[in-house]
């Protein structure tokens, strides 16, 4: 498997497609004006409402789960990677950042923390310094993107880094100059694009 089946590019995803949905939605019978409306505007704040309270991560694997997309990441999914180091210690990696709400912040938590966040992309940095302070995590991206994150102490590598005996950093430029994919060996293989297409 060369790249993750729930890529956070897709702009078919059923999450990302609810949410812009009733805004897309035009009131061409006036007739049924108040009823229409009435449903609209669940259906309209049903999204935001499940965002405020938290939707929590779906497992892809028995240790990768999937954050829902974001309005800061524009749509992007952020992915925790469940694993420990040489020495045996807790050493998950976040893929990009997920909304920042108390049920992500529990899970992420229960999990163990984060040990890195790793930011494929610009598109993936909502909430860099709120996470780093929350969980006390490394940050590290391509350093074509650092500029991007002044107040951030963050780690930078040029073409490729390995973060575990699982996990390496791969510069991949594309979608932005600083582009970065993450290859898990787990699995059969798993590559975490970010925004690139494959």
């Amino acid at each position: 498997m060369s790249a993750l089946p729930f890529s956070s590019q897709s702009s078919s995803d059923p999450a990302v497609a609810s949410s812009a949905a009733p805004s897309a939605r035009s009131s061409t019978s006036q007739s049924s004006t108040s009823q229409s409306s009435t449903s609209q505007s669940s259906t309209s704040q049903s999204p935001t409402s499940q965002s405020l309270k938290g939707k929590p991560p779906q497992a892809v694997f028995d240790n990768i789960f999937a954050f829902s997309p974001n309005r800061e990441t524009l749509g992007g999914t952020a992915y925790l990677i469940v694993e420990k180091n040489e020495a045996g210690q807790q050493a998950n990696i976040l893929v990009d950042c997920p909304a920042l709400n108390d049920a992500n912040k529990a899970f992420i938590q229960a999990q163990g923390g984060i040990d890195t966040l790793f930011i494929t992309h610009r598109g993936g940095m909502a909430q860099v310094k709120e996470i780093q302070a929350a969980f006390n995590a490394q940050v590290l991206l391509q350093e074509q993107e650092a500029y991007l994150l002044p107040t951030v102490t963050a780690e930078v590598f040029h073409r490729d880094r390995t973060l575990s005996p699982t996990s390496r950093a791969l510069w991949t430029p594309g979608h932005s100059p600083g582009s970065a994919c993450l290859y898990h060996s787990a699995h059969g293989g798993i590559l975490f694009t970010g925004r690139h297409l494959l």
